[in-house]
């Protein structure tokens, strides 16, 4: 009996162990933040783009007795929502009304394109939180994805690739080198965040819809296609093919079901993103909701491999557009060849040759480097 309750004390200490290291690793390993900087510019060109449509009404929207006039926010929003559902507009007068927003304009450019990312990160997410409170009643799921996006690219350095901010580094530079981006424990954290997020997302989405009948005998689908209100095609003929609208319903909330468990794993993972883009490409290109569809998927950033991302990106740009590298690379090689000598090779190559089980392409991959002029330490 007591070499029993040794063995299972055993195994249960072993078990935790194994869970604490999981954890650990999962939340606590440093990651590269490029596909951070890429999911900026992609969500920052959103906000810029959000910030510049509500501009067009800008009056109806936010003056006080506009369409979500003062005495309405009091009554019903400040007392359903409570004092934190706070917004700047509430303190700008009228006659600030338009220099009010084109400073908002100018934060939400400057952070799209990396200039002063720390800062303006904040100050953009200040923004977006403003306008879709003012706005409560005329904004819908695309400010609060924006919302959403926008908080976790405050905690990583997503000014660290692709900016402004890497570019006026680089000037000030006295030799015009930059030091190797090194992963960041921020940027892991940032990305695990928005990963879980979307696993709720999508999660509460699919939990919702099992309590709609429609959904159960297959016809909510047909009903979003025959709607005219959010018409961008005639779908209509698909009431001829009951089937086919049957089979995209109910694998919806599949989808949406399992996308929480089936992300984890490495083979389904590309599957079920392609599935996502697919369906959110979908409902632009069919219920003409572009700006919701293309930022859900923006998020879909953040479930890919940082260094393989770049590797790919770099390759496109270097055979669509002649550019060698995507950052700080040329500036080492360049400042090797001047000194004849070779530069050191960026960690991230160094986890991609090391990854590569296939001997040959791992062999080519270092005589690719050392034409480059990089130095391959170990080989």
């Amino acid at each position: 009996m007591g070499r029993t309750v040794q063995i299972l004390e055993r195994e249960c200490r072993n078990y935790i162990g194994q869970v604490s290291e999981n954890w650990n690793q999962f939340w606590f390993t440093p990651r590269d933040p490029f596909s951070m900087s890429v999911l900026r510019i992609l969500v920052g060109w959103m906000v810029f783009y959000t910030t510049l449509i509500w501009g067009m009404r800008l009056e109806a929207f936010f003056n006080v007795d506009g369409f979500n006039s003062m005495e309405m926010i009091n009554k019903n929003l400040l007392t359903n929502e409570g004092p934190f559902a706070m917004s700047f507009w509430y303190w700008v007068p009228e006659a600030w009304v338009y220099p009010v927003h084109y400073l908002s304009l100018a934060i939400t450019f400057c952070f799209m394109i990396g200039l002063y990312t720390r800062v303006t990160s904040i100050l953009s997410l200040i923004v977006v939180i403003s306008y879709a409170y003012r706005a409560r009643y005329a904004n819908y799921g695309l400010d609060q994805i924006n919302a959403i996006l926008t908080l976790y690219l405050c905690i990583a350095p997503s000014g660290t690739y692709l900016s402004v901010d890497r570019w006026l580094k680089k000037r000030r530079s006295p030799d015009g080198v930059l030091p190797i981006v090194q992963p960041t424990l921020a940027t892991n954290i940032a990305t695990r965040m928005t990963q879980l997020h979307y696993c709720v997302i999508y999660l509460a989405a699919g939990m919702g819809k099992l309590f709609g009948d429609t959904w159960w005998d297959g016809s909510a689908m047909w009903r979003g296609f025959a709607n005219a209100e959010y018409q961008s095609f005639d779908l209509t003929w698909l009431a001829y093919f009951q089937p086919i609208t049957e089979m995209i319903t109910h694998t919806t909330v599949a989808w949406e079901l399992s996308f929480a468990f089936l992300i984890w794993r490495p083979l389904a993972r590309p599957i079920i993103l392609l599935m996502g883009a697919g369906m959110h490409f979908g409902i632009g290109l069919f219920m003409g909701m572009w700006t919701f569809g293309f930022c859900m998927m923006f998020g879909y950033v953040t479930f890919l491999d940082p260094i393989k991302f770049k590797h790919v990106l770099e390759y496109f740009c270097r055979t669509s557009f002649g550019m060698s590298s995507l950052e700080n690379q040329d500036s080492l090689t360049e400042t090797s060849r001047k000194h004849n000598t070779k530069s050191p090779l960026p960690a991230d190559y160094h986890q991609g040759v090391l990854s590569d089980r296939d001997p040959e392409t791992s062999q080519k991959t270092i005589r690719d480097l050392k034409k480059q002029g990089y130095e391959t330490a170990g080989h």
